[in-house]
Formats: C-alpha cells, structure tokens, sequence
C-alpha cells in the first residue's frame, strides 16, 4: 500500500465572491458519483490538486450558514439548537467561529452534496459558488455498487473521521479478513485505513468549547498524516474538518451520517428503510455503549445508535 500524498501544506484558496441570479442546478447522484470517482483517481495520478466534497445537512448547521449567507454574523437566530444538537456551546462568539469555519469551509469546496432545498440553494450560490452542486445521495456509495467512487480508493491510505472509531476499526478487520460488510467494489479490503475519533456533538464536556474540540481533533487529524484521502461523518465538526484535511494536500469527503453504514454500523435511520435492510448482513452491528453518549435521543430521535 501507498501513499502518493506530497508532504506539503496546500495554500488556502482564495474566498470566492457569491454569484447572484438562479439557483444552481444539482446534478443526478449517479452522475454526481462518477464526477467524484474520475476527481479522485486523477489526484492520485497527479492530474489533479486535492478536493473537497462538502454536504449539507438539514439542521443546526444549515440554519446558520442560510444566516450566514444573507450577511448575518452575530445573534443567530438558530444559536440554541446549534448548541443543543451541534455540540457549538460555550461563550456566544462560538457560533461566530463556527459560522466562519463552515462558510469558509463551503467557499473551498469543489462538490457540494444537498437534498436540495430552497435554503440549501441559496446557501450553495453564496458561500460555494464555483462548486458543483449535486443530490445528496452521491456521497454515499453503497448506492452504486460496482461503480461506487470508493473504488478508485484501493490500496490507499484512508483517514476515517467519526465518533464510532473502535467500532469503526473492529468492523474493516472483520471485512479485510474476509467477513464483507459490502462487497469489494464499495469497501476495498486492501485500505491502509487509520480512524481519528472524532468529538461527538453530545459528549463534549460542559466546560469546553466548540472551538477547543475543533483544534483537539486537527491535531490529531495532523497526526495521521500522511494520508491520500480522508472520508467525515462528524456532524458539525465535518466540514471545518475536511477543509483541514485538504489544507494538508490530500482530498477529503464529508459523508455524513451514512458512513457508519459503510462500515456496517446500523442506526435507528435506516433500521426500517427497506433498501438498507435488504443488504445488511449478519456482520452489520449496533453502536457501542461506549460511543453511545447521553441524551443521544435528542439528536434526530437517536437516529446515528439503537434504543
């Protein structure tokens, strides 16, 4: 396994001004999938700078960059259910530091992923506007089978970001002994994978801040370089995370709360979605107690664990 990554630190793009006028189109996730597919396997030839696929939820973290977007930058209005369910407690200014950490985060993004709201739209056209805007579907890859864009990650030395870490690593050494959570196509066996545990919206010590626990995990992203891809699910933490990743000069995906089911991890979402269910297999598990945090049932009705 290789990493093919050149140990220097990419230069911070340059913010890109909004572009007003009509929303911008969102391409098919199929499409979309192939788009991010051919992006990666030209980084790795060297036909391509590292990238960025951000995506947007529906919570929290959207309210505040539609806020963002339209010029607000203090007194947000969505600041209690941003500390509530995104983790970002602590003084008021650090709903500032992370309305910055995201907008600046979106404006680096080459590919953003949305299930395509009107708010989602404009926050795209202001804060991401030379970014491709697709169905949010397309970052999750266990929907397109032999032609996922995990694929073009083989024999790669893959960064995970994610709460569940232990669950995370005991998962991918069951699968690359032979136990397969997916088929090959879409979890490659021969990763080089290591697993950053990153601060859950909900476990953070009441003393801290969001802003702490953002810098906390950046080193220990810093850490586990070098590395020629990194994959997020990190909640409001992912996509200041990712720009980090790809300021290192490799590419990053923020997935989102579907990750932990490419490694096999069920959550309440999916647990009636019959398109899910129909490819569990037996190896498939539950979060564990331990990355279980309190209150877990205040985020989306517990969606990411099993009550």
């Amino acid at each position: 396994m290789r990493c093919t990554l050149v140990c220097t630190v990419a230069a911070a793009a340059p913010w890109t001004a909004p572009q007003p006028g009509r929303p911008p189109h969102r391409i098919d996730a199929l499409t979309a999938n192939g788009l991010i597919r051919r992006r990666l396997a030209e980084v790795f030839n060297g036909r391509r700078r590292p990238f960025l696929v951000a995506r947007l939820s529906l919570g929290a973290e959207l309210s505040v960059a539609a806020e963002y977007a339209d010029g607000r930058r203090e007194d947000f209005a969505a600041r209690p259910l941003l500390a509530s369910h995104a983790g970002v407690h602590g003084p008021d200014e650090e709903a500032l530091v992370f309305a910055d950490e995201y907008a600046s985060a979106l404006n680096a993004s080459a590919v953003v992923a949305g299930f395509g709201g009107e708010a989602e739209a404009r926050v795209a056209r202001t804060l991401a506007p030379r970014a491709a805007f697709v169905e949010h579907r397309a970052v999750e890859p266990f929907y397109f089978g032999e032609h996922a864009w995990t694929a073009a990650l083989r024999g790669r030395r893959v960064l995970i970001v994610h709460p569940f870490a232990a669950t995370i690593r005991d998962q991918y050494a069951k699968h690359a002994r032979g136990d397969l959570l997916w088929p090959e196509a879409v979890l490659p066996r021969d990763l080089d994978l290591v697993v950053v545990k990153a601060p859950s919206s909900l476990g953070r010590d009441a003393n801290g801040t969001w802003s702490q626990a953002l810098l906390d995990t950046k080193a220990a992203i810093d850490g586990a370089f070098p590395v020629d891809a990194a994959l997020l699910g990190c909640g409001a933490y992912g996509l200041p995370l990712a720009a980090h990743v790809v300021s290192r000069g490799a590419s990053a995906i923020y997935v989102g709360g579907g990750l932990q089911l490419l490694f096999g991890i069920m959550g309440k979402r999916w647990a009636d979605r019959a398109e899910i269910m129909k490819v569990a297999r037996e190896s498939w598990v539950w979060p564990s107690p331990a990355e279980t945090p309190p209150r877990a049932e205040v985020v989306e009705g517990g969606a990411y664990w099993g009550f």
